[in-house]
């Protein structure tokens, strides 16, 4: 139990790294990379700014959501991290 709690300690004072191998990841580039997935996700990507991200839905357009996922702005390319099923 000591253990437990030590990790628990490292985590809320520092840092943790968590495996999320099981995700699917996109890379977007292009210069219209942002205004495609402004018009197809449920967040303002045009918004973000290089180093941000946001939690958006895909839907379809009657409004049933076929994924969620975060999409990440790293300047050069857009980053979408989502369940790898839907990847």
């Amino acid at each position: 139990m000591k253990a437990e709690s030590d990790q628990y300690r490292a985590l809320r004072e520092g840092a943790g790294l968590l495996d999320r191998s099981d995700r699917g990841r996109l890379v977007l580039t292009g210069g219209d990379r942002r205004a495609y997935l402004q018009g197809i996700l449920t967040n303002d990507i045009e918004a973000l700014a290089p180093g941000s991200g946001c939690y958006a839905a895909y839907l379809t357009a009657q409004g049933r959501m076929l994924a969620d996922l975060r999409v990440f702005e790293m300047g050069d390319a857009i980053l979408v991290d989502l369940d790898v099923s839907q990847a």
